[in-house]
This record gives structure tokens, sequence and C-alpha cells, in this order.
């Protein structure tokens, strides 16, 4: 197997992306970093981004992306409106658990 060299991402492209012109790009530059966009890897000479780094980015931040609905990793699950009270579901559970309880330490008829 090759050890394929994979190029990074220079900043035509990534301007290109972000639908500005190379000029507007570098002059925005700044402000981008402060909005999340990665440091270049390559900070001195022609600049340029990991590619994996800079796809994830876009991939997240994007400014013509349609806005993310819900976090996929969220903690709290929404609750529906339709849920009913905790009293009523934990007297659902009691009760429905105690009648298996019940159905289980009864004899079988057929025995």
């Amino acid at each position: 197997m090759t050890n394929q060299r994979i190029k990074p991402v220079r900043a035509p492209e990534v301007a290109e992306r972000l639908g500005l012109s190379l000029d507007q790009f570098y002059r925005r530059r700044e402000a981008l970093h402060a909005a999340g966009l990665p440091r270049p890897v390559l900070p001195v000479g022609k600049l340029a981004w990991d590619r994996a780094t800079i796809e994830a980015w876009f991939g997240r931040h994007h400014p013509n992306a349609p806005p993310m609905r819900e976090v996929a990793n969220d903690t709290t699950a929404p609750v529906p409106s339709e849920m009913i009270a905790l009293d009523e579901q934990r007297r659902f559970l009691a009760e429905h658990y105690a009648a298996r309880a019940r159905k289980a330490r009864e004899p079988d008829a057929g025995e």
C-alpha cells in the first residue's frame, strides 16, 4: 500500500468556497478566524490548511449551509407536548409492574 499524500487546501480554494475574492478573503481572514475558521498549518508563505480540518469546518460552518435544526448529541431530549404528567406515568408503571409480579407469582392453572 502506498502512502498517498493529500494536498493541503490553499487560500484561493478557501476563498472560492466562501464566495469571496482572494483579496476579500485576505482582508477578512482575521475576522473569519475569530468566527471559528481554523488557523493555517503553514502560517508563513503560501497559506495552507489541513484538508480534513477545513472540510470539517465547512461541513459545520459554511455560510451557505442550511441552519442546523438540532444537535445530534444533545444531552436533553425534547419532551413531547402530549407526554402525560410524571405522577400519572409513575402510577401507570407501578400498576403495570405490580400486575406482572402478581401474575408471575400465580401458579399455572394447567399444572
